[in-house]
């Protein structure tokens, strides 16, 4: 009820019982939040989503320009966060697998034009504020953002399901999501863990209770880097390629981590020559097929969504699917032999679609007529990665903050006369600092990961 009152209206309560009671008021407070937030401990309002084309991968000859694109970010965020709030909250940016396949030192490079960017920001650094995402993180990431859009985080919470010495694993859903260099596969493991790989298996620590993971990412297996992979079948791997996944008519000129390709099609183009390189692909992939064995829903987004949207057997909304529509769809894509150079995805449209249709059923093993939910946004919310990331530099911090920031209730009280009977205005800013402090130590309560 205090933090109800308006800042201009505080002035106005009487000081010397503000002073002699807001220990206990405090202590009210903590027990609202204790009991409020003791299942999730956040409540997430609304997002910003700003995107800006191509992806940082894209300006690898081109270091500062990269920066500039996120000096541009940062403005944009300036004017969604109020100014007094700027320094208290914490920014971070974290690459994802097109910065994994670049050369090492092009990727520190570009990192370090990255960081001085957010370091010359308002915003609150850490000790490395510009990385590359690792991949697992990246799965664990994006399948905590699926689970709490869907609102299926609080069940693994509640009493009833907390104690339980098993949880069914239908309780959350499993992430599949297709990035440009990379694909992640993650789920809830409840039952026997003998068909994974261990090395797939991480437990993790969600709002104070342990769960485990079957989580993998897949270098080299995004939309972008399998066409290269599935182009270089025919035995090249630079300059000229000719590919059965390309119609005779078109000529692709294609660049792809810094070097230039001239793709032609080939007289043997078609479904069934484009589907044996693309199978062969998956194959030499080694992608474990966890797809076979997953009871949960299963949700997919990336480039499912956008490859689904085009063509069309999804709305704006997303929707469900089947693999067996994309196949429908590949071999409808791969019978067009029209020149297509001139569009900027159709060209692709062949082999892609028929890489979507392998690695879902010949790569993860998930049966051609099961059910898929692909969707881009939830609650109005992008579904990425990003959310679950945001939730771990927050906690992150918080934990830095209750280890070497902590006001203690002691400290308030050996404050002399004179500290004490400095303004209101003061004061509130005083009694603000020393909640956050307690929440900082709430906060720490629930590890996102460890």
């Amino acid at each position: 009820l205090m933090l109800a009152v308006r800042e201009q209206d505080w002035k106005f309560l009487n000081f010397h019982i503000i002073r002699q009671t807001h220990v206990k008021l405090l202590h009210f407070l903590m027990l609202q939040c204790i009991f409020f937030y003791s299942a999730i401990p956040f409540k997430l309002q609304k997002e910003l989503f700003v995107e800006r084309n191509p992806g940082l991968s894209s300006y690898s000859s081109v270091p500062k320009e990269a920066a500039a694109v996120v000096a541009d970010l940062m403005e944009e965020a300036k004017l969604a966060i109020p100014k007094c709030l700027w320094k208290h909250s914490p920014v971070a940016l974290r690459a994802t697998a097109g910065f994994r396949l670049l050369p090492k030192e092009t990727v520190k490079t570009i990192l370090q034009e990255l960081e001085t960017v957010l370091r010359d920001s308002p915003f609150l650094t850490g000790e490395d504020p510009a990385t590359v995402l690792d991949g697992t993180d990246e799965g664990i990431f994006g399948w905590f953002t699926l689970n709490y859009l869907l609102d299926r985080l609080e069940s693994l919470t509640q009493e009833s399901n907390a104690q339980r010495s098993t949880i069914s694993e239908e309780l959350t859903a499993a992430a599949f999501d297709l990035g440009g260099g990379s694909t992640q596969v993650t789920f809830l493991l409840t039952g026997s863990e003998e068909q994974y790989p261990s090395s797939f298996i991480k437990e993790i620590t969600l709002f104070s209770k342990k769960v485990k993971l079957y989580t993998h990412s897949y270098l080299g297996n995004g939309v972008m880097a399998s066409r290269l992979n599935i182009l270089r079948m025919s035995g090249k791997s630079t300059g000229t390629v000719i590919s059965p996944c390309i119609a005779v008519a078109d000529e692709l000129n294609w660049k792809f981590q810094e070097t230039n390709y001239r793709i032609l099609g080939s007289s043997e183009y078609g479904f069934d020559n484009c589907y044996k390189n693309v199978r062969k692909h998956v194959y030499l992939s080694s992608i474990h097929e966890a797809g076979r064995f997953i009871l949960g829903d299963l949700y997919a987004f990336g480039y499912f969504y956008d490859h689904a949207l085009k063509i069309g057997i999804i709305s704006t909304q997303g929707g469900n699917v089947t693999a067996a529509q994309f196949l429908v769809a590949a071999k409808d894509a791969c019978s067009k032999t029209e020149n297509l150079k001139n569009d900027f995805w159709k060209p692709w449209q062949c082999l892609d679609l028929t890489y979507i249709y392998a690695l879902l059923v010949d790569g993860y093993g998930i049966a051609a007529d099961r059910n898929i939910t692909i969707v881009k946004k939830l609650r109005g919310m992008e579904m990425s990665w990003a959310l679950g990331a945001a939730h771990h530099l927050i906690n992150t911090f918080h934990e830095s903050k209750s280890k070497n920031n902590t006001i203690t209730e002691n400290d308030l009280n050996k404050r002399t006369s004179e500290q004490l009977t400095q303004t209101c205005t003061n004061y509130w800013s005083e009694f603000q600092t020393y909640l956050l402090s307690r929440f900082y130590n709430l906060m720490s309560l629930f590890d996102l990961l460890e």
